[in-house]
């Protein structure tokens, strides 16, 4: 069992690799997107790349582990709480300025807020799980 990922294992840390490494990435803006950079994909192999990234996916989403899943949000959500207590203006910064930035104007905003409901919060002692 290793700590990398399937895509990672299958197209970087493998015998034959298709690329140098994988990431995720993803944007805010008025809509947000996801992505995932291939580096250094040799051009003989661009061919191959694509069709084994979702062959690969197929898989994990046949194995997937929702236990394992809820534990993985919890550690994240226990590094942003002590992010947030550690460096609070790091956090809360940026989200005002992508806000202020990209955010709904006017009345659009009313109806943004009011459709998104309230935000949940992570209940006591879940941190500890």
């Amino acid at each position: 069992e290793s700590a990398a990922s399937p895509l990672q294992m299958a197209l970087v840390e493998c015998s034959e690799p298709l690329c140098a490494d994988i990431e995720p990435a993803h944007e805010v803006f008025s809509e947000g997107y996801h992505q995932v950079w291939l580096r250094e994909v040799e051009a003989d192999k661009m061919d191959q790349v694509v069709p084994r990234f979702f062959e690969v996916v197929r898989a994990a989403a046949d194995e997937f582990d929702v236990t394992r899943m809820g534990i993985v949000i919890r550690r994240a959500q226990r590094k942003l709480l002590q992010s947030l207590e550690a460096k609070p203006t790091e956090v809360l910064i940026d989200g005002v300025v992508r806000n202020f930035l990209y955010g709904p104007r006017g009345t659009e905003a009313a109806g943004a807020a009011a459709a998104s409901g309230t935000v949940g919060s992570q209940p006591a002692g879940a941190a500890m799980s």
